[in-house]
């Protein structure tokens, strides 16, 4: 919690996510700046914009963590993507120039290729590490149409469909060249179309 003490402390109550890096560390988000807490010297180091000096993230609102294979910790805030480099020891930041708008970044995912992903109020996009920048699906002849949708969260289940969270979920299958959009549309239909979490059990059904 945060506390009034001279050392640091977590900078706000509103804790949103949450990632451990390749060394161990805990990134805690919140509503009010981003925490890196060692677990060993139970100490705070804190990332947090201030009036007057240079922006160090996008914004103070933190709402999505990942850890990739890399170790790279991608930062979602509620105006644009960051993402911290391990070996730099620097935050990146991420805008048009990178194939992806400042949005409000509600989701981040890592797929089962260790390829990352980023969603939020203004589509969903794709990392290509080979061009280093992130792909769209505008053009896309599945996705393309559901682009301009905020996109909540999800997840790729064991056979490699994407579900996504909006308004309803979304099922998308690139190796079959397949999608279907669920709505809360009469019996058999979802209960509700505000899909924040997607999961898969050991019998493959998805909740």
């Amino acid at each position: 919690r945060p506390t009034a003490t001279k050392e640091e402390t977590l900078p706000g109550d509103w804790a949103r996510s949450a990632t451990q890096d390749s060394a161990g560390n805990l990134w805690l988000g919140t509503g009010s700046g981003l925490s890196c807490y060692n677990l060993s010297t139970h100490r705070f180091n804190n990332y947090i914009n201030k009036p007057g000096a240079s922006k160090i993230l996008h914004s103070n609102s933190i709402r999505s963590l990942l850890t990739d294979k890399k170790g790279f910790v991608w930062i979602g805030t509620a105006e644009g993507l960051n993402r911290y480099n391990p070996s730099t020891h620097q935050i990146e930041f991420f805008d048009e120039s990178k194939g992806i708008p400042k949005i409000f970044v509600w989701t981040l995912y890592l797929d089962k290729d260790g390829i990352v992903w980023a969603g939020g109020n203004s589509g969903i996009y794709k990392w290509n590490e080979k061009a280093s920048r992130f792909d769209d699906f505008t053009n896309d002849s599945l996705l393309g149409p559901y682009t301009k949708r905020v996109f909540i969260t999800m997840f790729q289940d064991s056979k490699g469909k994407y579900w996504f969270g909006l308004r309803g979920a979304l099922m998308y299958d690139p190796l079959q060249k397949q999608i279907k959009y669920y709505l809360a549309r009469g019996d058999n239909s979802l209960v509700d179309e505000n899909v924040s979490s997607i999961t898969e059990d050991k019998d493959g059904l998805i909740w």
